[in-house]
C-alpha cells in the first residue's frame, strides 16, 4: 500500500475515533420521537336560566325592587339580578353540576328553587315559584296629600318606590315595622304594623304623612349668637331633637328643620359634648312652619380672649376641655359654655402649646388671659444658622490655597511655567481619571454579553438581544431534554469533526517526521 493511501486511511480512522469519543459527551434528540407540546385545556360549561313566579305570574315591575337592585338569585356560580321587565334570571358559561338557587330581597330570603343540573354545552331552565314563601304588600306614600317621590322604606329590608310614591314589597311572612324616608330625611313610621301572609296581597292604600318645618334663632343676653360664639370651625354649636341634628348659622344664629313629621319637639343646644341650653316644646303641624327661638342667657356664659405665643397671636388656636373649639386667624376665641371653671389645653397644628384656666359665669362675659412663652422657637432658629456657617467656612480655605497667582505675578514668565507645571499634578490627583479608566465603559459590555436576554447598552449596535424564550421560539424544533435545536447540534458536529481532522493530521505528520 502506498504511503499516501496509508496516510488517508489513518486520518479517516483517527477522525472517526475522535468524533465517536466526543459524541459520547452529548445527548442528541431523537428526531423520530414525537415532540410533546401543551394543548388547549377544555372546561365543560353550560347555562342556567329561569323565571321568578308568584301566584302564577312572573315577578316584574316594582316587586323586583329594581331601584335597590335587591331581588337577586344566588347559587354556587354567583349572584345575578332579576330582570324587572320579564322576571327572568340567567347564569351563562358556568361549570357543569347541580345548583340550588336562593332568592334574596336585600337581607331577606324570599324563597329557594329546586336543585337544577347544568350539562356541558346545554342550557337548563329552572323556574322558581315564590307563592308559598312570600307575600305582597302594596300602597302609596304621600306627604301632606302629595305623593312622595321615590319613597324609601326600611325594616329588616330596604326598598325604594317609584316617582309617584307607589311600592310593592315581596317579602317573607311576618309582621314588620316600616320607616319611611325621603332624600331629605325620615318622614315617619307607617302607623300600623304591616302583616304579611304567604301567597296573599296586603294593600295599605294611601299612607299619608303630615310634615312641617321648625325654625328659630339662638339668643344670649338679647342678641343672636353669631360669629366665633357659634364655634363654626368645629361645626359644634348644634340643635338636636327627635327629627335629627342641625347646625347654627354663624352669620344669623338661626337653625331650621325642614319637612319633618308633625308632632311636638323639644330641642337641645350642644357645644360639642356640652349641653348649653334647651328650648321650650314646639308643635309642628302639617304644611306649616313653627318658629321656636331659644334663649341661652340663663344657662351659659361667655369666655373671651386671645391666645399668644411669645407675644404673637397664635393662628387658629385649638382649645380642648370637656368641649372642643377652634379660634380665628388672630388667635381670638369666644366660648359659649355652661357655668364653671375649666382647665383648657391649647394647641396649634404643630402640637400642644400649654394649658390655662378659664371660668364661665351665667349671663356674663369673662375675659381669659392665655399668653404662652415658648423656648423651642429661638433654639430652633439658632441651630440652623450656626450649622451652615460652620459648613461654609472650610470652602473658602481651599480657594485661598489654590490662588497663589501672586507668585506668578512677581516672578518672570519662566516662573509661571515652573509654577504652572505642578498644577496638573494636583488636578490629576483631584480628578480621579484613573478611577474612571478603572471603571471603563467596557465593563457593562461583558456583563451584557454574559447575561443573555438583557438589552445592549444604548449605542452598541443599536440592537436589543432577544430573551432566551424568544430565541427558543424561533428555532426550527426544540429538543425536550436539552433545549438545543437540531441546527445547533449539526453545527457542533461539524466543528468537532473539523477539529478531529486537524488533530489527526498534526499527529500523523509528527509520526512521519520521526520515521524519516
Amino acid at each position: 500500500m502506498r504511503p499516501r493511501s496509508i496516510t488517508r486511511l489513518f486520518l479517516l480512522v483517527a477522525s472517526l475515533l475522535v468524533v465517536t469519543r466526543l459524541a459520547g459527551l452529548f445527548t442528541f434528540p431523537d428526531l423520530a420521537a414525537p415532540q410533546r407540546r401543551a394543548g388547549a385545556v377544555d372546561f365543560p360549561a353550560g347555562n342556567l336560566q329561569g323565571t321568578l313566579y308568584w301566584n302564577g305570574a312572573p315577578v316584574t315591575g316594582l316587586a323586583t325592587n329594581s331601584s335597590y337592585n335587591a331581588l337577586q338569585i344566588q347559587n354556587a356560580a354567583g349572584t345575578v339580578r332579576v330582570d324587572p321587565n320579564t322576571g327572568q334570571y340567567s347564569f351563562t358559561n358556568i361549570g357543569v353540576g347541580t345548583y340550588t338557587s336562593n332568592v334574596y330581597n336585600t337581607n331577606l330570603t324570599v324563597g329557594q328553587g329546586a336543585p337544577a343540573t347544568v350539562s356541558a354545552g346545554a342550557t337548563t331552565t329552572a323556574d322558581i315559584d315564590l307563592t308559598n314563601t312570600a307575600g305582597e304588600v302594596t300602597g302609596t306614600i304621600t306627604v301632606n296629600g302629595t305623593p312622595l317621590k321615590f319613597p324609601q322604606l326600611y325594616s329588616s329590608f330596604g326598598y325604594k318606590g317609584d316617582i309617584n310614591g307607589n311600592f310593592v314589597l315581596l317579602i317573607p311572612p311576618g309582621t314588620y315595622t316600616v320607616t319611611v324616608a325621603s332624600d331629605s330625611g325620615v318622614v315617619g313610621t307607617i302607623p300600623q304594623s304591616v302583616s304579611v301572609t304567604a301567597g296573599e296581597t296586603t294593600n295599605l292604600g294611601v299612607v299619608n304623612f303630615g310634615i312641617g318645618n321648625l325654625q328659630g334663632t339662638l339668643y344670649w343676653n338679647g342678641a343672636p349668637v353669631t360669629g366665633l360664639a357659634t364655634n363654626s370651625s368645629y361645626n359644634a354649636l348644634q340643635i338636636q331633637n327627635a327629627a335629627g341634628t342641625v347646625r347654627v348659622d354663624p352669620n344669623t344664629g338661626q337653625y331650621s328643620f325642614t319637612n319633618i313629621g308633625v308632632g311636638t319637639y323639644t330641642s337641645n343646644v350642644y357645644n360639642t359634648n356640652l349641653t348649653v341650653g334647651q328650648g321650650a316644646p314646639a308643635t309642628v303641624s302639617a304644611g306649616a312652619t313653627t318658629t321656636a327661638d331659644i334663649d341661652l342667657t340663663n344657662t351659659a356664659g361667655e369666655v373671651t380672649g386671645t391666645i399668644t405665643v411669645n407675644g404673637t397671636p397664635l393662628k387658629f388656636p385649638q382649645l380642648y376641655s370637656s368641649f372642643g373649639y377652634k379660634g380665628d386667624i388672630n388667635g381670638n376665641f369666644v366660648l359659649l359654655i355652661p357655668p364653671g371653671t375649666y382647665t383648657v389645653t391649647v394647641a396649634s397644628d404643630s402640637g400642644v402649646v400649654g394649658t390655662c384656666t378659664m371660668t364661665s359665669v351665667v349671663a356674663r362675659i369673662s375675659p381669659a388671659t392665655c399668653a404662652f412663652v415658648s423656648t423651642a422657637t429661638p433654639t430652633f432658629t439658632n441651630t440652623p444658622t450656626a450649622t451652615p456657617t460652620n459648613t461654609w467656612t472650610p470652602t473658602p480655605t481651599p480657594t485661598a490655597s489654590l490662588t497663589p497667582t501672586p507668585t506668578s505675578t512677581n516672578t518672570p514668565t519662566a516662573t509661571p511655567t515652573n509654577t504652572w507645571t505642578p498644577t496638573p499634578t494636583p488636578t490629576a490627583s483631584l480628578t480621579p481619571t484613573p478611577t474612571s479608566t478603572n471603571t471603563p465603559t467596557a465593563t457593562p459590555t461583558p456583563t451584557c454579553t454574559l447575561t443573555p436576554g438583557t438589552p445592549h447598552p444604548p449605542g452598541v449596535g443599536g440592537k436589543v438581544m432577544l430573551p432566551p424564550a424568544a430565541v427558543a421560539a424561533e428555532a426550527n424544533e426544540v429538543s425536550e431534554g436539552s433545549g438545543w435545536s437540531v441546527a445547533a447540534y449539526l453545527a457542533l458536529a461539524a466543528t468537532v469533526a473539523t477539529a478531529a481532522v486537524a488533530v489527526a493530521s498534526a499527529s500523523w505528520y509528527a509520526v512521519r517526521r520521526r520515521l524519516r
